[in-house]
C-alpha cells in the first residue's frame, strides 16, 4: 500500500532535484565570488577562445596554414582591442571637460555635506580626548 499517489511522489522527487541543483549553483557562485582573482582571467580566456575559434576554423578551411591562421587571429584580436581602446579614449577626451566639471561639483557637494577637508585631530596619533567635541561629549563630525 502506497501512502502517496505516484504523481505526488514524482513531484516531490523533482522538487528535491531542483533544490539540490540550486544548492550546487549557489555554492558554485559563492566560490566564483571568493576566487574571482583566478576565475575572471579564466572566464575571459574561455570567452576569447569561444569567440576566436570560428575565425581560426574558417581560415584553416580556406586552406591557410594553421600557424598563419593563428597569427592572423592574434592580429585580429589586437586590432579589435586596440580599436575599442581608441574609441573609449577618444570619447573620454571629447567629454573630458564635462568629467572634470562633474568631479568638481561632486567634490564641492561632498565638502558641503561632510565639512571642509583638513586635520581632524589636534594631536597625532589621535588620543581619545582629541577625538571628542569637548564639553558636549559628542564625537566630532567626520
Amino acid at each position: 500500500m502506497q501512502l502517496l499517489p505516484v504523481a505526488v511522489r514524482r513531484f516531490a522527487a523533482w522538487c528535491v532535484v531542483v533544490l539540490l541543483a540550486s544548492g550546487v549553483v549557489y555554492v558554485g557562485i559563492r566560490l566564483c565570488v571568493e576566487f574571482r582573482t583566478a576565475v575572471t582571467p579564466a572566464l575571459l580566456a574561455l570567452l576569447g577562445t569561444a569567440l576566436l575559434r570560428p575565425l581560426h576554423r574558417r581560415l584553416v578551411a580556406a586552406r591557410v596554414q594553421r600557424s598563419l591562421a593563428a597569427g592572423i587571429t592574434c592580429v585580429a584580436v589586437v586590432a579589435v582591442v586596440g580599436g575599442a581602446v581608441y574609441i573609449v579614449v577618444a570619447a573620454l577626451i571629447d567629454s573630458g571637460d564635462q568629467i572634470i566639471a562633474s568631479l568638481r561639483t561632486a567634490a564641492r557637494d561632498l565638502a558641503r555635506h561632510f565639512g571642509p577637508p583638513g586635520p581632524r585631530w589636534t594631536t597625532w596619533p589621535p588620543t581619545p580626548a582629541s577625538c571628542w567635541a569637548g564639553s558636549a561629549g559628542r564625537p566630532r563630525r567626520a
